[in-house]
């Protein structure tokens, strides 16, 4: 019996475990608001977006004579500047900084001849901000907030667990050891459902939001692994640990 209980409290660990370093990794990677840009680009696909951040970046957009506003309109969908605003920032609070929008604006409208337009622009005080609308705050904001509380709280149960398998053992040695192979193994299946997340967001959310987290996702390779790394010495860790354990059983 207390074999079969320590077993299942590593699967249960294992599954847990797992789930808990997946949202880890995601509120360190595609949600932090540092790494927003990508989000912010596939968010501007959306012409309600579009029309709220040129109405607080460009002066008098709204008032401008046609063939200025369709010059203006053709700028920000322009590839050079859709990839320029990967490095705008979102906050935690779904707000958009806007002093780099208009600076990397100002550039690409002198580079299309608004040269008159552009200088209007650095004429602008402020480092202002614009909240994206609801249905994109909302659910970058939801998702941090979902993500962390997984995070954490998954993360506490899933070391409880381990520590139950440990002490309800017979042999120690072993379940040690497979308590620092199920870490691994966790690590392992996280770093895959990381190459794997376009796919989910897309049937969560949308295609769009799949192919910024896609983009978002190879920027963070570096970051995923270092979120990783500890997590995985600490498994290693256990495995070394183990060797030390009596081989005794209890």
């Amino acid at each position: 019996m207390r074999s079969f209980l320590a077993a299942l409290a590593l699967l249960l660990a294992g599954v847990v475990g797992t789930v808990s370093l997946s949202a880890y990794v995601a509120h360190r990677t595609v949600l932090d608001p540092h790494h927003s840009g990508p989000l912010l680009s596939s968010a501007l696909q959306q012409p309600e977006l579009r029309q709220r951040l040129l109405t607080e970046a460009v002066p008098g957009y709204e008032t401008l004579p046609a063939p200025v506003r369709a010059g203006v309109d053709q700028v920000v969908q322009t590839r050079q500047f859709v990839k320029a605003t990967k490095r705008v920032r979102i906050d935690a609070e779904g707000r958009v900084h806007l002093a780099p929008f208009r600076r990397e604006l100002e550039r690409q409208l002198r580079a299309s001849g608004l040269s008159q337009l552009a200088t209007g622009l650095r004429d602008v005080g402020g480092p202002a901000t614009v909240r994206l609308p609801s249905a994109v705050a909302d659910q970058y904001s939801t998702a941090r907030h979902r993500t962390w509380l997984v995070a954490t709280r998954g993360g506490l149960v899933a070391v409880l667990l381990l520590l139950l398998a440990v002490l309800f053992a017979r042999n120690r040695r072993l379940t040690t050891a497979a308590a620092g192979l199920t870490v691994l193994a966790g690590c392992a299946a996280t770093a895959a459902l990381w190459w794997l997340a376009p796919a989910v967001v897309d049937v969560v959310m949308s295609r769009a939001w799949g192919e910024a987290v896609g983009e978002t996702r190879r920027a963070l390779a570096g970051t995923m692994v270092s979120a990783l790394l500890p997590v995985a010495v600490a498994g290693a860790a256990l495995v070394a640990v183990s060797l030390l354990v009596p081989a005794r059983r209890v």
